[in-house]
């Protein structure tokens, strides 16, 4: 999607591949030494010229799967640009940077970039480029989970993207994509499938093949399926998008060990657990390949593990697996990001799971405060560690606390999804056997009509809602009509 350096003649192109061999090379031994190998182009005695930089950034980042180098190889790109001080080469330079940061889960980090491009953007008076600019300020935004600020900027992006038409459609599809990424964060899954099936029918419309695009599109729609407990669409989703990037891409590319995530987590879903350990061992093994675990993607495959282990009983394993998940994201991505948050509340069950409740309750509570103050709080986040906290007060005797939790939980996901949504029935499950701990029988029962009302949308209750489900089957068999 380059506006200001398309037409890269052979010759440049290949100078470029030289110039990533070169870089692979002499990061080999030590992968972790790539920016300072990188920034300064001097090393290889090679041309400085940016455009070569940007080149290899992408040869590393999207053709051979190593974003870390991308990354430092985009950098090195900026530092040329902004030494012939001309707008649109810093332009290009900033949005390939500060879409890898994005990618590698940077967003704090990526922000003044994109601010930055858009500002140049909107001087240049170009104004699809300009589109494209707000829609990856847009998108940084609903990483941060700012999803009213995410919306108001995407929406001004495709005002403009309607206007200019057909010449628009590649910023049309990714802003469609950022919306159908909002919408999806606040579980607003009915427009996140509307916009994600809008831009599907675009990108199957476009003249120039996107393969990657629309394998991510279809990534997409499988999550948003999930959520919405269709798992058998959602396999069938990712396995349309895992298709497309083997097609694509050499077998170990990093593009497919996302798809290999993605299909492990809703096979663990559907309680597949051997078949979910081998992909998601499988992408980790990859991302450890390259020595480089701290990408979102390799988080997200250790998390989904320690998940599979979880429903297992293999909490030890469970544990040690959650524990690195849990170090990696603090190092790399601080308290206040929405992996960091999951891999505290999972630790947590495991605790929980362990008898470790003191531990538990310390870990939830951290994820708690760190949702609690995000600006774009995730409500459905927010509720699911409630009733996790809730859950592990009950195992210590605090019904009195942990029926606070359980009611604020139960608002907030019923404000967010509805009265009628299987998340509110996990939460109500849960808050029914408290009820009946506390012999409050009459109260319980009523609970328990409308959760056989949901159950075949209950049982499908997402992982991060821990249910006690051992104990309420066998609640099940005393209930009243």
């Amino acid at each position: 999607m380059e506006v200001f350096s398309r037409g890269y003649s052979d010759r440049r192109r290949g100078r470029a591949k030289i110039v990533a061999l070169a870089l692979l090379v002499a990061t080999a031994a030590n992968p972790t030494d790539a920016r300072q190998t990188v920034s300064d182009p001097s090393t290889f005695g090679l041309n400085t010229d940016w455009r070569q930089w940007v080149a290899t950034g992408f040869e590393l980042q999207d053709k051979l799967g190593r974003p870390a180098e991308g990354i430092a190889a985009y950098r090195t790109a900026l530092e040329l640009a902004e030494r012939l001080g001309q707008p649109r080469p810093i332009a290009t330079c900033l949005e390939r940077l500060a879409t890898a940061l994005l990618l590698s889960g940077h967003f704090t980090e990526a922000q003044p970039l994109i601010e930055r491009n858009v500002a140049i953007a909107r001087a240049l008076g170009y104004p699809p480029y300009y589109a494209r600019a707000l829609t990856n300020l847009a998108r940084c935004h609903s990483r941060k989970r700012e999803y009213a600020e995410g919306r108001k900027i995407s929406e001004e992006a495709l005002e403009i993207e309607r206007h200019y038409g057909p010449s628009a459609e590649s910023e049309l599809v990714e802003t469609l994509d950022v919306l159908a990424e909002v919408d999806y964060g606040q579980a607003h899954y009915a427009d996140a499938e509307a916009e994600a099936r809008s831009e599907l029918a675009v990108r199957q419309g476009m003249t120039r093949e996107d393969d990657r695009g629309l394998a991510a599109n279809m990534l997409l729609l499988g999550s948003v399926c999930r959520a919405s407990g269709r798992l058998a669409e959602a396999e069938k989703w990712y396995q349309r998008s895992l298709a497309l990037l083997q097609g694509h891409f050499e077998p170990q590319h990093a593009a497919l060990a996302r798809g290999w995530c993605a299909l492990g987590i809703v096979y663990s879903d559907q309680k597949q657990y051997g078949r979910a350990e081998q992909l998601l061992k499988k992408a980790i093994d990859r991302w450890n390949s390259v020595h480089d675990l701290e990408q979102p993607d390799a988080i997200a495959a250790m998390i989904a593990l320690g998940e599979v282990y979880y429903n297992e009983s293999r909490f030890d394993d469970a544990d040690e697996l959650l524990q690195s998940a849990l170090a990696i994201c603090e190092r790399a991505f601080g308290i206040r990001n929405p992996q960091t948050m999951v891999a505290l509340s999972n630790l947590a069950a495991v605790k929980q799971a362990q008898k470790s409740y003191k531990e538990a309750e310390s870990l939830y509570r951290r994820a708690l405060s760190a949702e609690e103050s995000l600006m774009g709080s995730n409500k459905v986040a927010l509720s699911r560690i409630l009733n996790n906290l809730a859950r592990c007060y009950c195992s210590e005797g605090r019904f009195a606390e942990a029926e606070a939790l359980y009611l604020r939980s139960l608002n907030i996901v019923q404000r967010a999804l509805g009265p009628s949504h299987p998340d509110a029935a996990a939460v109500l499950s849960n808050y029914s056997l408290l009820l009946r701990k506390l012999h409050r029988k009459q109260e319980a029962r009523r609970i328990e009509t409308r959760i056989r009302r949901l159950r075949a949308s209950t049982a499908r209750a997402l992982p991060q809602y821990r249910i006690d489900w051992h104990e309420l089957q066998k609640q099940n068999q005393t209930l009243h009509p």
